[in-house]
């Protein structure tokens, strides 16, 4: 993806909108469509099923999931999790579930020319995502890239979308 007022070009972009509200996340993500390889919200620890590439090239899922064990409490111990909601009262300090961990996130096929995704497909591996009386298909590959961007990046909204002064991304 290439940005003139930068100078910088780079393969892909990705946004993580961590955000409680989905609407939020889609609002965001159609507001940007274009401009991003990927925008996937993060936050509520359930993998979301309304992964898809917008209109502008851009692939959305409104909520990746966690990576952890999801027999738990969003990746605690059940019992003092459980505890704490009944009795609405802090308890001991949350522990982390020990046991089979899941991965979730998604896979996106991008266009080497743009940058904009040409698919999206969601990745759930491993603990409670298994197939029953199976052991789950293993993962035969997982890339990440980390690269840093070391230029300033500033999205437009997409045409026809508005957004008010207080909200201006130029802010």
């Amino acid at each position: 993806m290439s940005r003139d007022q930068s100078q910088c070009r780079v393969q892909a972009a990705v946004v993580d909108f961590h955000a409680e509200a989905s609407n939020e996340k889609m609002a965001f993500a159609h507001s940007f469509d274009g401009q991003a390889s990927l925008i996937v919200g993060t936050h509520t620890h359930c993998p979301s099923a309304d992964h898809q590439v917008l209109p502008g090239g851009t692939a959305f899922q409104s909520d990746l999931g966690m990576c952890g064990d999801y027999d738990s409490v969003i990746g605690m111990l059940k019992e003092p999790a459980t505890i704490r909601f009944w009795r609405k009262m802090p308890g001991e300090r949350l522990a982390p579930a020990e046991g089979v961990a899941t991965l979730c996130g998604v896979f996106v096929e991008t266009e080497d020319a743009t940058g904009l995704a040409k698919r999206i497909a969601p990745l759930r591996q491993g603990g409670r995502w298994v197939r029953p009386g199976g052991q789950g298909q293993p993962l035969r590959s997982l890339v990440l890239i980390r690269q840093p961007v070391r230029c300033p990046v500033r999205f437009r909204p997409a045409a026809g979308v508005r957004i008010p002064d207080s909200a201006s991304p130029d802010r």
